[in-house]
């Protein structure tokens, strides 16, 4: 490209930025767009900085979003030098707008006062754009609440200008609790940024960053409110093995957490059990679902994948959704059956009543177990000791049966036998608990 070229595009560009600057900061003036002589929708700019002004200084609305395109039927408008300043009329559309947007006439002249301003015309008159967004109905968004950036620097932004303060620790406690719900939402995605969410698919991308967790770095006080809601009554979500690997051997959220959804892969499900079936079918545990037993969760959602042709071990070649679902299943009873377990996905619902009638069954056993050990005058277990003290009782119980065979036979607590060894391994149930707290 020859030199002077280049130097016309560089002096376009930079009178391009130099009128997008003006229009954004409002220092625009009638004179300026009589004898400006660069084209650009001025009146389009001047609109949006009105807006972004009201949207500021209004406590009615602060998340007003509204966009102005040209009607399909206006003309250009031009100025005294034949600049090209903006259109004779815009189609202003306001999110969640009642009506649907029509054509209106805009146009930029001095007041009374000297001042120089944008005016709409609408109700038979010409009025400021501050007196027509407080003419707008809006439906009432019942939506959740938004966390995207622009919403959070707009509401900053409000406050900045306003001056306004807010004390949060002076508001009773309930209603910081109520105000941390809004904070956290339904559902989290813990380790956002975890390398585990894109091993295996390059594409894939990170989970939405948490904006809330900057909230429990306000104060010791704050953060144990703060994380006492959010481990209470917010859904972990987990797709990956591996943040789940990592969640668990955090101990604090694997003491704290109440709602737990999993949705993992076949292949992660069956390999977080340490279940990957093989020629001989030996099947290991491991340390992982070892760990889940030590949750006390209100509810655990296990959502089953869809079938794919695709699979991500060989072990699953050649095997339906059925059969591989009754491995997953089988797998995981022995660790989560004591907890309140919902399926959900793809899974036949013969299996899926199957299923919770087991984990039923496995906390009415363990419910027992509790009210023998308060009967001895022992404290109430965990999911934990219990399972330790069912895999110790049948290791040594001869010809035993693994625990999904159980539901027809005699349950261990209902032999006496069996109550003694409850008491005696108590002791070393609860070391080993308090050295796990410790650590």
């Amino acid at each position: 490209m020859p030199r002077h070229q280049q130097d016309a595009r560089h002096d376009h560009k930079t009178r391009l930025r130099s009128a997008q600057m003006l229009a954004s900061s409002g220092r625009i003036t009638a004179r300026f767009l009589a004898e400006t002589d660069f084209d650009m929708d001025y009146l389009a700019a001047l609109f949006m900085h009105e807006v972004d002004q009201y949207r500021i200084l209004s406590f009615e609305n602060f998340g007003l979003s509204i966009n102005i395109v040209p009607a399909a039927e206006a003309a250009p408008r031009f100025n005294l030098c034949g600049t090209f300043i903006g259109y004779e009329k815009y189609r202003i559309a306001t999110y969640r707008e009642s009506d649907s947007p029509k054509p209106m006439r805009i146009r930029f002249s001095a007041t009374s006062a000297g001042n120089d301003e944008v005016q709409l015309h609408f109700l038979c008159n010409w009025h400021p754009v501050p007196e027509f967004l407080r003419h707008i109905k809006l439906i009432p968004d019942d939506s959740e609440p938004s966390t995207s950036s622009g919403r959070l620097n707009r509401q900053w932004n409000w406050w900045m200008k306003n001056g306004k303060r807010f004390r949060l620790l002076d508001l009773p406690v309930e209603m910081r609790e109520i105000i941390y719900g809004f904070v956290f939402g339904p559902r989290i995605e813990p380790f956002p940024n975890s390398r585990a969410r894109r091993r295996g698919k390059t594409n894939a991308p990170f989970a939405a960053l948490q904006p809330a967790a900057a909230l429990l770095s306000l104060s010791q006080q704050v953060r144990a409110e703060a994380s006492n809601i959010c481990f209470s009554h917010t859904t972990f979500y987990v797709e990956h093995l591996g943040i789940l690997k990592r969640l668990t051997n955090h101990f604090k959220p694997c003491n704290s957490i109440r709602r737990l959804h999993l949705s993992l892969s076949h292949y992660g499900y069956l390999k977080l059990f340490n279940h990957i079936p093989s020629e001989d079918n030996n099947y290991g545990v491991g340390s992982c679902a070892s760990d889940m037993r030590m949750m006390t969760l209100n509810v655990l959602e296990m959502q089953i994948a869809a079938p794919s042709p695709i699979t991500e071990s060989d072990a699953l070649d050649g095997a339906c959704q059925k059969i591989v679902v009754d491995w997953i299943l089988k797998a995981a009873l022995p660790y989560i059956g004591t907890h309140p377990v919902k399926l959900t996905g793809f899974v036949k619902s013969k299996q899926k009543a199957a299923f919770e009638a087991a984990c039923r069954a496995a906390r009415k056993q363990f419910d027992d177990w509790n009210q023998m050990r308060l009967a001895a005058g022992l404290e109430l277990g965990t999911e934990c000791e219990y399972g330790e003290w069912l895999e110790e009782y049948l290791a040594d119980e001869d010809g035993g049966v693994s625990l999904v065979e159980r539901e027809a036979v005699e349950h261990p607590l209902t032999n006496s036998s069996c109550r003694q060894s409850a008491g005696a391994s108590s002791s070393a149930r609860r070391t080993r608990g308090q050295r796990r707290t410790e650590c």
